[in-house]
């Protein structure tokens, strides 16, 4: 289906005199699943058909670029002020171009090649507000504590004006060393002259531009006159409703159907959302530098991607009934590769988390700090479970080996047990118990994560059970399936 503006006569439509029947609107939500981008395109379906001269004209493709994985998210904060009801003529007020009414009189599929099956036929007036904040993080932990902070921080369009509150947002974003980008945009008022970010759409990294950007947008359209309040919704009209071309299609027996069943349109929703999905973990994958991933491999699920895409956009009848056979097959690459990059995210994630494990054993052991050490102290267990992230994880898990060791000693032992994986594996998961509380351990390095080799040295008092659990698990850890340069 396609629309035009230009079949249909210019016509003008009263600007209000008062902001009568004008509704305000505030929602701030994540996106980190397939069913939140439903939501947010929901939200804002109505914005992606805004017009004029401040509409919004990026809403589909900020949709796209939507990301959300296991350590990236985007947060989207909607703000509007519209009218309620739509400002629409009557239908035979509806006039067509000269032009186009002897194009419809002569051939109406000429005409709907041209102008299409819809015009615009009405606005509504007020203003929207929209920025989307992509947020990525080095593990999932951090990403938690951030999306507690803008849940809680913005959960008001006041609180989102605020410039108390974006500092404090700010702190704990760097806190978390969380890399954020900022796409802000607007529709209805023209606010570049209000306040200080970059041009509408543009890209910024500054928290501070929400709250200065919301403020100067809410001051705009409680300040704006009469002429400067502009449309930013728009109801769209068939054609057929009009007289010259309701005439036209009788007179040559032009139904203006589409043929599309029920059942296909089906298929392309569906097709279109496993699309989005897949752009989404494209851009996390994207995302990452060479020095975070195999570049060979990163090339190869961009060549497949683009190739994709170039399938959809060269093929002005992709969506056709008639091609269903070749749009099924794209949807299963489609599949394949959201698959790949999806297990190729997780264990980037996995890896990660390896990472922050190993730096926080070597430095617990350099300090001698007993109590904070990850594994094993005086009276008590820690365990860390890395690999609990997703099945292509855990499969990975499965390829290693689990072990568990209980040694029990009487009277002032102590033991120093030395373990190591199998060969082309490493160690991804250690727990120690001391199941006795008088019991120490005294290990002077506990450098077990990522590495093939495990020493503990533990004692107990004099007359006591020496008491201890260890369970230790590996993995294979190879450049195939891990591409992002390996533990050292």
């Amino acid at each position: 289906m396609q629309s035009s503006y230009n079949a249909v006569r210019t016509f003008e439509l009263a600007v209000p005199e008062k902001k009568r029947n004008i509704k305000s609107n505030y929602i701030a939500t994540f996106v980190s699943s397939q069913e939140d981008r439903e939501k947010v395109s929901t939200t804002t379906a109505n914005a992606s058909l805004s017009v004029g001269k401040f509409g919004l004209n990026a809403g589909y493709s900020s949709q796209s670029k939507l990301k959300f994985g296991l350590t990236s998210t985007t947060f989207v904060i909607h703000y509007e002020e519209v009218e309620t009801s739509y400002r629409t003529l009557k239908n035979e007020d509806y006039q067509l171009k000269p032009n186009a009414k002897k194009t419809a009189q002569g051939d109406m599929t000429k005409f709907r090649n041209r102008y299409g099956d819809y015009f615009v036929g009405g606005y509504r007036y007020g203003g929207t507000y929209d920025a989307f904040i992509t947020i990525t993080t080095r593990t999932m932990e951090e990403l938690k504590a951030v999306k507690a902070t803008l849940a809680a921080n913005f959960n008001s369009a006041n609180a989102a004006a605020s410039v108390d509150i974006a500092h404090a947002t700010s702190e704990d974003l760097k806190k978390n060393e969380a890399n954020i980008s900022i796409q802000i945009i607007t529709a209805g008022i023209d606010t570049s002259s209000m306040f200080d970010i970059p041009k509408k759409g543009a890209i910024t990294n500054n928290i501070g531009d929400i709250a200065k950007s919301l403020t100067a947008f809410r001051e705009a359209l409680k300040n704006s006159k009469p002429e400067n309040y502009l449309p930013v919704h728009v109801m769209l009209k068939r054609y057929s409703l009009l007289d010259d071309v309701a005439e036209a299609m009788e007179s040559q027996d032009h139904t203006g159907l589409i043929p599309i069943s029920p059942a296909h349109a089906t298929k392309i929703l569906t097709f279109n959302r496993e699309k989005l999905t897949m752009d989404s973990y494209y851009n996390v994958i994207a995302d990452l530098t060479s020095s975070q991933i195999n570049s060979s491999i990163k090339d190869k699920c961009r060549a497949e991607y683009e190739d994709i895409g170039a399938n959809i956009e060269t093929n002005p009848d992709f969506y056709a009934e008639s091609n269903i056979e070749a749009m099924e097959k794209l949807r299963q690459r489609m599949g394949n590769l959201s698959a790949q990059l999806k297990a190729l995210g997780d264990r980037y994630v996995f890896y990660q988390i390896l990472v922050s494990a190993q730096k926080k054993e070597e430095a617990c052991a350099k300090e001698k700090d007993i109590k904070n050490k990850p594994f094993g102290y005086n009276g008590g267990s820690v365990g860390r479970r890395t690999f609990a992230v997703s099945t292509a994880v855990t499969s990975d898990i499965a390829a290693g080996s689990e072990q568990t060791h209980v040694q029990n000693k009487f009277g002032g032992k102590s033991w120093e047990p030395v373990f190591m994986t199998r060969e082309g594996t490493v160690y991804c998961y250690v727990e120690v118990i001391a199941n006795n509380t008088h019991d120490e351990e005294r290990t002077a390095d506990l450098y077990c994560i990522g590495r093939s080799k495990a020493s503990f040295h533990f004692t107990c008092g004099v007359g006591r059970w020496l008491e201890w659990t260890v369970t230790l698990q590996s993995m294979r850890f190879n450049s195939d399936i891990y591409p992002f340069g390996g533990l050292q």
